[in-house]
């Protein structure tokens, strides 16, 4: 028997997206999120290329399987507009009530990390976004805790998936789209799916 590795050649390796050039809400809300601390190059959000890819297409074949069994949700149904900011909701459920909006997250961090979601300000300043955009104030946050809490240790580790609402005032979605607005021209736009920093300068990376 003969055995090698296959060259990964074969296959495109991309967001998966196929997102617009613009600036995007997620582009900043990274940059403020590394400016102030609350991410840092290391977190589950980052890390070498090939890798974050890797960790993004669980994620999107997370989202695609979960997508399929929430009825009457619209899932990834296209790019949203304000103010010059370009966002890609996850999914809208629209009904009497006036709708929600559903973000999916598959990530290693651990599930005690949702007794308190300050330490996720990425997560709530991006739903916040697209509540604000979409005119709702509820959102369903799916999480795919990859390892569960740790409580088992890590080689006992066990995944858990749970879904957190959320309803947000209407001044804490205008105070966190104020926030976007000031930093808008300071974060990055993307071209084709790639960033590039408007003023050529790398957010400071903070401990």
């Amino acid at each position: 028997m003969r055995q090698w590795i296959v060259e990964q050649n074969h296959v495109q390796m991309d967001d998966g997206h196929g997102r617009s050039s613009g600036v995007h809400a997620s582009g900043i809300v990274k940059y403020i999120a590394v400016r102030a601390g609350f991410l840092k190059i290391d977190d589950d959000e980052e890390g070498p290329d090939e890798v974050a890819v890797l960790r993004m297409s669980l994620g999107l074949a997370w989202e695609e399987w979960l997508s399929t069994r929430i009825p009457g949700m619209m899932y990834h149904f296209g790019e949203i507009e304000q103010d010059g900011i370009v966002m890609t909701p996850d999914g809208l459920t629209l009904d009497a009530t006036g709708g929600r909006l559903h973000e999916f997250k598959l990530t290693w961090k651990s599930k005690r990390r949702s007794e308190n979601w300050s330490k996720e300000w990425y997560w709530m300043a991006q739903m916040k976004n697209y509540c604000h955009a979409l005119g709702v104030r509820e959102a369903w946050l799916h999480v795919f805790w990859v390892n569960g809490d740790y409580q088992r240790g890590f080689a006992n580790a066990r995944p858990e998936y749970a879904v957190y609402g959320f309803e947000f005032t209407q001044g804490e979605l205008d105070s966190n789209w104020a926030q976007m607005l000031r930093y808008k021209d300071e974060a990055k736009a993307e071209v084709h799916g790639k960033a590039e920093d408007h003023n050529n300068e790398t957010p400071e990376h903070t401990e």
